[in-house]
């Protein structure tokens, strides 16, 4: 039995691929899965969609390129889009899953490009499934963007686990983990706490180990790297005031407006318009 949130129509979904912002995570939907009876389904070539799938109880097999991987409790496993499977599984399975679209490579994650890893269980991964559940269930256009910045975390979390679980020792610095997770999103809207969870710290010994390492606290990295964002889409002339502030993830314009006021030192208008000016000077040179 599935229990499923936030399913879009195919026009819909094609339409949001092109608008939310970056192309880095638009998640379609999420939910639950809850099989009695053994049982399969299978995705065309065709499907548009990358599935994520997080087992609890039961086992799993997936046949994908001419191969099968098993799946047992605690295993993860990602179906890329465009890519024909199988997937068949036993009695009394339950697992987690989402539907989406990913721009962002799964090594900023740490994660590997294979069809399934164990991570192990975690009750903090299924909390994070099911604040995308509740948000998805919302349908705006700005809970979608919150919904992307909780997929992000709940791709960060899967991450950790797996480089604690493999020995990777590419992320076993904590703080260089989470710098990398705060680079992939932009748009820097989860709290400290969330950012410390990421990094099993206090959110106290979180910020002095991140300001030790990059000489900056972890609030002032986040803005920087958000105005650094903002930057780019007050250059885009495709991209109206607007439809700026909504994809940096403000909910009111004119706040918007007095935040790059603040920090930039000019309007949103102003500010593109200074910036077409420089261009403008640069192609007649």
């Amino acid at each position: 039995m599935y229990s499923i949130v936030g399913l879009i129509s195919e026009e819909e979904r094609m339409k949001n691929v092109d608008t939310y912002f970056g192309r880095q995570l638009n998640i379609h939907s999420c939910g639950k899965f809850e099989g009695d009876a053994q049982g399969d389904f299978k995705r065309a070539a065709s499907w548009r969609d990358e599935m994520l799938i997080y087992l609890l109880k039961g086992e799993a097999y997936i046949d994908i390129k001419g191969e099968t991987h098993a799946v047992t409790a605690g295993d993860v496993a990602i179906l890329p889009c465009k890519t024909a499977y199988k997937v068949r599984y036993s009695e009394n399975v339950r697992w987690l899953f989402m539907h989406y679209d990913r721009g962002v490579p799964l090594d900023v994650f740490g994660l590997p490009d294979e069809p399934s890893f164990y991570i192990g269980p975690s009750e903090e991964l299924s909390f994070g499934f099911d604040r995308l559940r509740v948000n998805l269930q919302r349908r705006d256009y700005n809970n979608a963007i919150v919904s992307t910045a909780i997929g992000i975390e709940i791709f960060a979390l899967i991450g950790r686990m797996y480089c604690r679980q493999s020995g990777d020792i590419r992320f076993h610095d904590p703080i260089e983990y989470v710098a990398n997770v705060m680079l992939s999103s932009k748009l820097g809207i989860a709290t400290m706490e969330e950012y410390a969870k990421l990094a099993g710290l206090s959110v106290s010994e979180f910020r002095k180990r991140f300001k030790e390492k990059y000489g900056i606290s972890p609030k002032q990295y986040v803005l920087d790297l958000r105005l650094t964002y903002i930057k780019s889409l007050l250059a885009d002339e495709s991209v109206s005031l607007k439809e700026a502030a909504k994809i940096a993830c403000f909910t009111d314009y004119s706040y918007f407006s007095r935040f790059v006021l603040k920090h930039l030192g000019k309007s949103p208008q102003k500010y593109r318009e200074s910036i077409l000016s420089e261009v403008y000077k640069s192609r007649k040179k």
